[in-house]
């Protein structure tokens, strides 16, 4: 058992551990995570979590503002910003959306209060890409990749063809060569072998 904060933070961790790896149990772990927080921390009606999942308190509050630690709630739904495209699932990203468009009009008067939502902001302001890495060569080019700080990226990858996360579906090695894919909204660029041109076609 925890707070809020807890599953958020451990969340953010296990996406950042799939992305180093491409271990898909860190994955499926976030997952596992992200859909226990909504159904025991959701308050469905105002799009919000509470911060505990206790029902024995007389009032169980909701983490809005950012501090020196952001608030739970803006790191939940930057893991549903990031889970929602992952795995492809809607469910996710129109939850993420809703905390946002609750709190945006609020962003530009109380910027230093809500830091991380306005990060969150930054995501949509520009595309996300989505980039897939697959061949033998995966794990040594998404290390080349991540040399180049790239903040509004998501990467995945396999050694082999996959379909886990469901993003990775249909994509190859082409002529057997690691092969990168940047895709914006699902929709992909032409397959690239080296991070060079990955980083070309991201910019």
């Amino acid at each position: 058992s925890g707070y809020l904060e807890d599953y958020a933070f451990v969340i953010d961790a296990f996406l950042k551990l799939y992305q180093a790896t491409f271990d898909s149990s860190w994955l499926k772990e976030a997952d596992e995570l992200t859909r226990y927080c909504m159904k025991n921390f959701l308050h469905e009606e105002e799009d919000m979590f509470y911060f505990s999942d206790s029902t024995r308190l007389i009032a169980r509050k909701k983490e809005i503002f950012d501090n020196v630690i952001p608030a739970s709630n803006s790191q939940m739904a930057i893991n549903l910003y990031s889970l929602g495209k992952l795995l492809d699932k809607s469910e996710y990203s129109d939850l993420s959306n809703r905390m946002l468009g609750r709190i945006q009009p609020m962003i530009g008067k109380y910027t230093s209060d809500l830091s991380n939502w306005a990060i969150l902001y930054g995501f949509h302001a520009s595309p996300t890409a989505e980039v897939a890495i697959v061949g033998d060569q995966a794990e040594t080019m998404r290390a080349d990749f991540t040399r180049s700080y790239q903040p509004n990226s998501l990467l995945m990858g396999a050694q082999g063809q996959s379909n886990y996360p469901p993003l990775m579906n249909g994509k190859v090695a082409v002529s057997g060569e690691t092969t990168i894919y940047v895709c914006f909204n699902k929709t992909c660029k032409l397959p690239v072998h080296s991070v060079e041109e990955a980083l070309k076609q991201i910019k």
